[in-house]
């Protein structure tokens, strides 16, 4: 679940580790050798943020695959079953986050659902889904009115799941009063009318995914999903760059991780000669 540099910036976090296949060679390390794949893509970016949000990306993923660190990672070893493993086991971690908080019994738990939910289900920044108050939701189009990077304005359309939990937290909790749209919850399910703030999100998250007994991740994480997610469904860049409130393309196809699939794809269909 890679954040980018159009992206809010969050810790990184090691995930739980999957056992890699026989055929998966972890690369020798120690003396002095070739610049590392992983690395000589870094020092390949231009922007030192890019680098810091990729490095911590490059090493989620080596971790998940059972290597010390990015650097020691066989990046050329790779097949595509590993690639499954990977995405196999986040669907995994997502179901057992929201069992937690849906399990929760508490008001706590049906906001942090309804939260989190949004924020997979229409591929929010953290800030952004915190920003949002109750006149956001637009219930006629089942969609939430998003105030994003440099005050651009965007309709987030949420999908059932999501659509369901924030319907809960309103109906079951929040109520219909005007103000922010998630708010704080004081000792013996105190309803206040105080926004959470962004730090929250990530606290929540964290709780949460401790209680679910599933690799640390950050809440961007969940926002890098739902673009993969989107665009493995066959969703073209443009519509996955509107959906995410990104002001370049460019940005949207360093989430685009289905490769040389597609241009097998493509090649099978184009018929030319």
């Amino acid at each position: 679940m890679t954040q980018m540099p159009d992206d809010d910036p969050d810790l990184s976090m090691s995930p739980a580790v999957i056992p890699p296949d026989g055929d998966f060679l972890p690369a020798l390390t120690g003396g002095e050798g070739p610049v590392s794949p992983a690395r000589a893509y870094l020092l390949s970016l231009n922007s030192p943020r890019s680098r810091q949000t990729m490095a911590s990306f490059l090493s989620i993923v080596a971790d998940m695959l059972g290597s010390a660190s990015m650097d020691a990672c066989s990046w050329g070893s790779l097949r595509r079953h590993h690639v499954m493993a990977v995405t196999e086991l986040l669907p995994e971690e997502i179901l057992a986050l929201f069992s937690t908080c849906e399990d929760d019994g508490s008001s706590i738990g049906l906001r942090d659902a309804a939260m989190l939910g949004v924020i997979l289900g229409c591929g929010l920044r953290r800030s952004e889904a915190v920003g949002l108050d109750l006149s956001d939701v637009v219930t006629t189009e089942r969609a939430l009115r998003v105030l994003g990077k440099g005050n651009k304005e965007r309709l987030a359309y949420m999908p059932a799941g999501t659509w369901q939990r924030l319907k809960l937290w309103i109906d079951e909790v929040r109520g219909e009063k005007d103000g922010p749209l998630f708010t704080r919850i004081r000792r013996f399910d105190t309803l206040t009318n105080d926004r959470l703030t962004d730090q929250a999100v990530y606290h929540v998250l964290q709780v949460r995914q401790r209680q679910a007994g599933i690799a640390k991740c950050a809440p961007h994480d969940l926002r890098r999903t739902f673009a993969t997610a989107m665009l493995d469904n066959g969703e073209d860049l443009i519509t996955v760059k509107d959906a995410m409130g990104h002001a370049s393309v460019t940005t949207t196809q360093q989430y685009d991780r289905r490769g040389e699939a597609r241009l097998r794809t493509a090649r099978d269909r184009l018929d030319l000669i």
